[in-house]
């Protein structure tokens, strides 16, 4: 039996936006610019057919640059919007934070297939600096967001030869017997998030997970805004420590991924709710709880994930 696959892509529509992180209001100090590094713990990898493993001090064909050199002009910047929102959540005091991230190669010229990020993580952990309390995330946005659709048609052909025979009277020739059918498979760039707790009952760990459209191979959203309601109850300072790693794809023909692990070991913003509100009308009676958080996104259509049971 043979069979082949064919496909067919249609129904694809650019996400590319063209806002940049120094188009917004940042709080002073949140600023956090990531470099990169190679993850030794994950060289490297090469998609394809071809199993040979790349060196990161080798050339690109496509670029004629080291894969090393590029990666050194990778950069994510990364920054918590101004103002936060200070509001209540189910009568408690909370906030309302949004997070803006920009992933760059370092060239703009350059074709995105050709070097870009295929794969990010973004992590967030909000730590408390007082004995007792301290902020807890109960809303988060996207939760699950899917990029435009690439359809793909998978085709399958098979065929048989049946020679038939009997005792003594043997037939010759035979009969060709054949089957087809098709199938389509879609595929989004995609990004999930999810609040984890630790070592307690409060959520104070923010996870988004951000993956290309395998197929088109064209990198990530390059500017996101995720946005976050978080519970403080006794309105103290609070730390927000941030983590970022990812994955550069580079080439056409053939696919070289490298891990990438962010060179800086501590990247942390203070959130300070009274310094925050001098010279404002402080906080509002808004209950964050029935906020529609996907509005403070520029992903859309998306969900709005909770870390908290609604009876």
């Amino acid at each position: 039996m043979a069979s082949t696959n064919v496909p067919t892509a249609s129904n694809e529509i650019s996400s590319e936006t063209e806002a940049h992180l120094d188009d917004n209001v940042y709080l002073a100090d949140s600023l956090l610019e990531c470099d990169f590094e190679i993850d030794e713990d994950a060289l490297e990898e090469l998609g394809g057919e071809d199993e040979d493993f790349a060196d990161p001090s080798e050339l690109c064909e496509a670029t004629g640059e080291l894969y090393s050199q590029m990666i050194q002009h990778a950069r994510v910047r990364a920054a918590i919007a101004h103002p936060v929102t200070f509001a209540r959540f189910k009568g408690s005091p909370a906030c309302l934070i949004t997070l803006i991230v920009e992933f760059t190669n370092g060239n703009a010229t350059r074709r995105p297939r050709v070097a870009r990020f295929k794969d990010a993580f973004v992590s967030l952990e909000f730590e408390g600096l007082g004995v007792s309390g301290g902020p807890e995330i109960k809303k988060f946005c996207p939760e699950n967001y899917e990029g435009p659709k690439t359809n793909v048609t998978i085709a399958k052909n098979a065929a048989w030869s049946v020679n038939l025979s009997y005792p003594g009277m043997p037939i010759s020739g035979g009969s060709q017997i054949g089957t087809s059918e098709s199938y389509e498979e879609s595929y989004h760039e995609t990004i999930t998030g999810y609040s984890m707790q630790k070592g307690g009952s409060k959520h104070t760990i923010m996870r988004w997970e951000i993956y290309e459209n395998p197929k088109l191979r064209r990198g990530i959203p390059r500017y996101i805004k995720f946005v976050m309601v978080v519970a403080n109850a006794e309105s103290k300072p609070f730390l927000v420590k941030l983590d970022l790693s990812a994955k550069m794809g580079f080439g056409l023909d053939k696919d070289v991924n490298f891990g990438l692990r962010n060179k800086n070991k501590s990247l942390s913003v203070k959130i300070d709710p009274e310094a925050l509100q001098k010279g404002t009308a402080g906080a509002d009676n808004r209950d964050l709880g029935e906020a529609d958080l996907g509005r403070y996104t520029n992903l859309q259509p998306c969900t709005v994930g909770s870390s908290f049971v609604e009876y």
